[in-house]
């Protein structure tokens, strides 16, 4: 167990130096982490890279009890936790996608006071085992990461961040933290009524960050030019696609386009491949990673210099969030997000396929349920392994629409949907000696493999127990699909329980399932989603359209933080009136150029003129090909 610090700013410092390395705090850090410490409630929007990690890591280590941490992403759970853990501080999680004995032993950690920070998923705290366990611990602070999750309104929601408040109403006393990188002002009135905050403190930074820049382009053949950015820009970056498919494509496109390697990640890569990619590309200084949405929630690259978007966000916040993953080390850094027609045209069509029509909502959960073997009555609390693919195929349904059904169970509670589970085979015995001295007559390869659990665990008579299956295949000279083909059969016999490991995508149901005409979807709040998504997609429409306002404004405009801003000069909007501004000196200089070359390539002559956007200077030559003023032959301009 750690000391007890005294709650002073010497000791907050203190932790501070000694945990993390830092001798000061990033802007309103300390003047949060003070506020907690007095025992009052706080609510933060702070952009990303921001620091909001330590916000609640470092009073953790000041408050006497337990810090619970909810947090929606397990990856971004297990990640944090792992960088604790090699500070020497006790740090525990608990997820949905944790088998019970890993669940179990953990709790018992927890419970014996051996973690100062505890991690949850927040469907966790919907257990009434948790309740039950935790009502005898003294906590003392929660953080909520991700708060925005628990808005209806906000871009993310997730239904079991409503259960955070029944658990707070069990500690009167606690202090609570809210965070965010990003909310509109109907999002920061929904998150304060929501979780109850106690008269909050609100601390909110500027969603301005001074050394990012932001870039809307048009664009039709996106790969190529995006391959011609890559090579002019110094450092690594992220280029974010829309499916995984495009990830995997457009990686490979660039890698034959550019003499670097370009990685791809998405929840569809096995773990080791994913980790690969991340590890490879941190470690890279003009690294690429070509990722879907779910990448670099709390990434720790302080380089990236751009974030390029291939495909089209779904959403002002989502768009924010990403780009914000640039530029961490402060040192200018930009955000090009390409478009062409064809883009908006589906995102328009994208409220209809994220909120389907009711009747494919029930005819997906019918064909899940079929397909995860769950019968009228049953499955409350079952976790199962669920391939998205196989599912889709097996019943021919369409991706689109089935992903956005499972989603809209989701939020109405019905089940969880997670991506990243690693769980462990699990056996219990359930049957008497003298059943096992007939299988051993009887049934002797069977038995084979209740003699070797047996010799290697025994507490699989009496507990849910966790095996190496591998192992144990291995000693008695069978693959594991053998191995575990023979624990299914003895399951068949009731002779024990076996549970598979889940390796990837699962799911939680977290109701029994349910006929058809007793299943309540509630169709206004469906219907109020899906408005506030449409518009949220007239937003983003609107401001990829803007081809006027700087870029800063437009953002702290539709955050709420006003209009009273000075032009960054630095967007590709700022940029463009300088071009048209100075458009004529432009031209002129060209002419002049021309006059003394005879004709130049076009490549020389942006290179002439690599003050300004490339995209604005081409578009520019167009106009004087247009007009007649020069002429273009092949690559070549002359007068």
């Amino acid at each position: 167990m750690l000391p007890f610090y005294g709650m002073n700013n010497r000791s907050i410092t203190d932790v501070l130096q000694q945990y993390w390395g830092y001798t000061e705090f990033r802007p309103l850090q300390e003047e949060i982490i003070q506020t907690l410490l007095s025992g009052k409630d706080v609510f933060a929007i702070l952009p990303t890279a921001a620091g909001k990690s330590l916000c609640y890591q470092v009073p953790a280590l000041l408050f006497a009890g337990v810090t619970i941490v909810v947090s929606p992403l397990i990856a971004l759970i297990e990640d944090q936790v792992r960088q604790l853990t090699a500070k020497a501080i006790p740090v525990g999680y608990l997820h949905s996608g944790m088998d019970k004995v890993t669940a179990s032993n953990t709790m018992d950690i927890l419970l014996s006071g051996g973690y100062k920070l505890f991690y949850v998923s927040p469907e966790r705290l919907q257990s009434e085992l948790f309740l039950e366990q935790t009502a005898s611990l003294k906590i003392d602070f929660l953080a909520i990461d991700e708060a925005h999750c628990i808005s209806q309104w906000g871009h993310d929601f997730r239904p079991s961040y409503r259960a955070i408040n029944e658990f707070k109403q069990l500690y009167p006393d606690i202090v609570t933290l809210a965070l965010t990188a990003s909310a509109t002002s109907i999002v920061k009135k929904d998150i304060v009524e929501q979780l109850a905050l106690k008269a909050p403190k609100i601390f909110e930074r500027s969603v301005i960050r001074p050394n990012l820049s932001y870039h809307v382009r048009y664009e039709e053949a996106k790969v190529p030019e995006l391959a011609h950015l890559c090579s002019e820009n110094k450092g690594s970056s992220i280029v974010y696609c829309g499916t995984r498919r495009k990830t995997t494509e457009a990686a490979g496109e660039l890698s034959q386009l550019l003499d670097t390697r370009v990685f791809s990640y998405h929840a569809g890569l096995h773990r080791k491949e994913k980790d690969f990619a991340y590890r490879e590309w941190s470690a890279g200084e003009h690294a690429i990673i070509c990722a879907t949405s779910a990448f670099g929630m709390g990434i720790d690259k302080a380089d990236v210099r751009t974030v390029y978007h291939l495909d089209l966000p779904t959403s002002i916040e989502q768009y924010y969030q990403e780009v914000g993953r640039a530029g961490r080390d402060q040192a200018p850094a930009r955000g090009i997000l390409f478009f062409n027609q064809g883009d908006l045209n589906r995102l328009s069509r994208l409220p209809d396929l994220q909120y389907p029509p009711l009747e494919i909502i029930y005819m997906v959960y019918e064909k899940l349920m079929n397909y995860l073997q769950v019968g009228i009555g049953e499955g409350a609390g079952w976790v199962k392994a669920f391939d998205l693919v196989h599912f889709t195929n097996k019943f021919t349904l369409p991706v689109l629409e089935t992903i956005s059904a499972i989603r809209i169970l989701e939020q109405e509670g019905f089940l969880i949907w997670s991506e990243d589970a690693r769980t462990k085979y699990i056996v219990r015995l359930t049957t008497t000696r003298t059943h096992l001295e007939y299988l051993e007559k009887n049934y002797k390869s069977l038995y084979a493999v209740l003699e070797v659990l047996l010799r290697h665990y025994g507490s699989v008579y009496h507990f849910d127990t966790a095996i190496q299956i591998f192992e144990l295949s291995k000693e008695l000279g069978i693959d594991k699909t053998m191995f575990e083909d023979r624990l299914f059969r003895l399951q068949d016999m009731g002779i024990l329980e076996y549970t598979p490991a889940i390796i990837g995508s699962f799911m939680v149901l977290q109701e029994k399932r349910l006929e058809l005409a007793y299943l309540n979807i509630n169709k206004q709040a469906l219907h109020m989603r899906k408005a506030a998504f449409i518009a949220k997609i007239q937003a983003l429409i609107a401001y990829i359209e803007d081809g006027v306002h700087c870029r800063n404004l437009l953002l702290s405009q539709y955050f709420g933080q006003g209009a009273d801003i000075a032009p960054c000069g630095k967007c590709d909007n700022c940029l463009k009136r300088s071009v048209t501004g100075a458009s004529g000196s432009i031209e002129a200089q060209l002419m002049m150029l021309l006059k003394e070359q005879k004709q130049l390539p076009v490549t020389e002559v942006i290179k002439a003129f690599a003050q300004y956007p490339r995209h604005h200077v081409l578009k520019l030559l167009q106009e004087l090909v247009n007009a007649r003023k020069i002429f273009l032959k092949g690559d070549v301009i002359s007068l």
